[in-house]
């Protein structure tokens, strides 16, 4: 489907933005800009209205300066707005400025992608509407919204619990890495993602650390949050904690680990409709994904990730490394990357 302009409204900078600013998350970063480069890489050319979120002032800066910059692909143009940062002022200062933006780059043709349910995006959606052109709204998490043309759910859960007739799972692209996967030189499970409750670590890391038949094994921490309930776990053998670390750096450990551990528990309603994107940025490389069996992650993996209940389990897992099972994995990180799957979206459309 040829488009030739996009238009998407979201939380987003290529930079790195998210050191500077906590409430921006990397995970949800990352998918946008993964998703953004393969719409442009069909033609497109993609304007990305965004704001780079901090806490409310006086904790945050009052006045948030904004910028207008182009990435390396000449075809995407990244507009962070400027904002006075007062609660309500905030939301409806940016909601009104980001409409603005956007209807001035308005063309017959244009596409308009809004990342969740923030106000600035439900207003640009309706008002996308009333012009009877495509709103294609993407669900990473949070309630549902009516109006969009199509809506997008990154959760599998959510996918099947939507009565929308027109909507798709979309949960993330697969990277290639397979070439910078290197052998192991000790036998690690690497952990990427927030240090909080809602990603399972600390319960993980506990029951690890106790574990009988996992001491020879060794569990690397990556990523920000609150490490002061597991901190006394962390002895620099066993367990390794290495913090908010620059991708380059996560990169190259996650081509020499042995495996990979998504330990997110999936309790309750919120959990479920939020997908552990780290599952997509794990099997890139390869290796043994290991991961709690939730209903947010779709049945197409059962071949692709080790489930486990126990902790005691992981070492049995790790041996069990068929050249079928490897030859299963690569064959779906080439068929699900990111610029097939868009595609294909775009295809529905």
């Amino acid at each position: 489907m040829t488009i030739n302009k996009i238009i998407w409204v979201g939380c987003i900078d290529f930079s790195k933005a998210t050191e500077r600013s906590s409430a921006l998350s990397p995970a949800a970063n990352a998918w946008q800009i993964n998703f953004i480069k393969a719409l442009s890489n069909n033609s497109n050319s993609v304007y990305v209205f965004s704001h780079i979120p901090y806490s409310t002032w006086p904790k945050g800066p009052l006045i948030v300066k904004g910028s207008r910059s182009f990435t390396n692909k000449k075809n995407i143009t990244l507009i962070n707005l400027s904002y006075i940062n007062i609660p309500l002022i905030r939301d409806i200062y940016i909601g009104f400025y980001t409409l603005i933006m956007v209807l001035m780059v308005l063309q017959k043709g244009t596409l308009l992608f809004t990342y969740n349910q923030s106000f600035k995006c439900i207003l640009s959606g309706f008002i996308w509407r009333i012009l009877k052109k495509k709103w294609i709204l993407i669900l990473a998490d949070g309630r549902d919204v009516i109006g969009a043309y199509k809506t997008i759910y990154l959760s599998y859960y959510a996918y099947m619990q939507s009565k929308k007739r027109n909507k798709t799972h979309f949960d993330s692209g697969i990277h290639d890495y397979l070439k910078n996967s290197l052998d192991p030189i000790v036998n690690n499970i690497l952990f990427a993602g927030s240090i909080s409750t809602w990603t399972g670590i600390y319960d993980f890391a506990n029951e690890f650390s106790k574990s009988k038949v996992c001491s020879d094994l060794v569990l690397d921490i990556y990523g920000k949050g609150d490490i002061s309930p597991i901190q006394h776990l962390i002895d620099g053998k066993h367990i390794r904690y290495f913090g908010y670390v620059d991708f380059d750096v996560l990169f190259h450990a996650a081509c020499s680990v042995s495996a990979f551990i998504n330990p997110r528990p999936g309790n309750t309603e919120e959990e479920l409709n939020n997908y552990p994107s780290k599952v997509s940025f794990y099997i890139g490389f390869g290796k043994k994904v290991i991961s709690t069996k939730t209903l947010n992650i779709s049945p197409k993996y059962n071949n692709i990730i080790s489930y486990y209940e126990s902790v005691d389990q992981i070492p049995e897992i790790l041996k069990s490394n068929s050249e079928e099972s490897r030859k299963e994995m690569y064959a779906f990180i080439m068929a699900n990357s990111w610029h097939n799957k868009v595609q294909e979206f775009l295809k529905e459309l």
